[in-house]
């Protein structure tokens, strides 16, 4: 059952549409990192899938995903201290204008 690529890329696209629709629907900068990391992870997920079903013996998928995943650290970090910031000077992180 879990060796088919199919299933694996419905969940991928499955995340990356809850991302999508919380990117949209939060009004708060947290929510919408969130559903953005939850992009990266989807994008994630689709080079380990690719790396594992269609190029078996290489192993850049892998490091993709990696890179990714770091990449999605490290700007949560960034964006969460200037989302810190930001609210130390106004006392609000809402969104709607």
């Amino acid at each position: 059952m879990y060796n088919q690529i199919h299933i694996y890329l419905v969940l991928s696209i499955f995340m990356v549409s809850c991302g999508i629709y919380g990117v949209i629907r939060q009004s708060s900068l947290f929510g919408m990192l969130l559903s953005a990391k939850i992009i990266f992870l989807a994008a994630a997920l689709n080079f380990s899938v690719f790396n594992h079903f269609i190029f078996k013996d290489k192993g850049d998928g892998n490091l993709f995903s990696f890179v990714i995943v770091i990449f999605s650290i490290s700007s949560m970090i960034v964006i969460a201290s200037f989302i810190l910031a930001y609210y130390r000077d106004n006392r609000n992180i809402d969104t709607d204008l």
